[in-house]
């Protein structure tokens, strides 16, 4: 269903009071966030609100909220929300959360966030269904998943060359080739 534009005003209005709060005391919000039930349930229920979603990436941001994301299965909610239950609308905002978290992610390789989304074979699994799924909207799907992929590609060249020198930056004497 369509969130109504009073809602999603009254939305926008809280986020931004909550974004506020979140910029002076991070780690307490932080705290109430994750003592709440369903709060990740309830992020992935409003995909569709810019404004909640800028929320999540904050978190996601911050490296002591990754166990908490994955306690929760943030990856395997989102990637559940790609299913023919939701509109292409949900799903196209299910797939740019991931993108974004992927992104995210990439400057933490180690995070268990990113552990989950490299070894998870359930998120795996649930991704490649949806986008090998025969149907008339097989063409966007595997265009959507397509961009995960890519993302998820990135986060494990972002893993294999973290704390590593490229080659081509060394000279043959082993010093820097600038």
């Amino acid at each position: 269903p369509r969130v109504k534009r009073s809602d999603a005003v009254k939305n926008g209005h809280f986020s931004k009071v909550v974004l506020t709060i979140y910029e002076k005391y991070p780690a307490e919000l932080f705290l109430y966030f994750s003592k709440q039930k369903h709060m990740v349930d309830k992020f992935c229920k409003n995909v569709n609100n810019v404004f909640v979603i800028e929320l999540l990436f904050k978190f996601i941001d911050s490296l002591a909220s990754h166990a908490w994301l994955v306690e929760e299965k943030l990856m395997l909610k989102l990637v559940g929300l790609l299913s023919e239950e939701h509109d292409e609308e949900t799903i196209e905002n299910a797939v740019r959360t991931m993108e974004i978290v992927c992104n995210i992610c990439a400057f933490c390789p180690f995070s268990v966030l990113v552990s989950q989304i490299l070894e998870s074979e359930e998120f795996t699994e649930k991704l490649l269904a949806f986008m090998i799924k025969e149907g008339d909207d097989r063409d966007f799907r595997i265009e959507q998943g397509l961009g995960i992929v890519i993302q998820v590609l990135n986060l494990l060249h972002k893993d294999s060359y973290s704390f590593t020198e490229y080659d081509f930056l060394e000279s043959e004497n082993g010093e820097s080739g600038e």
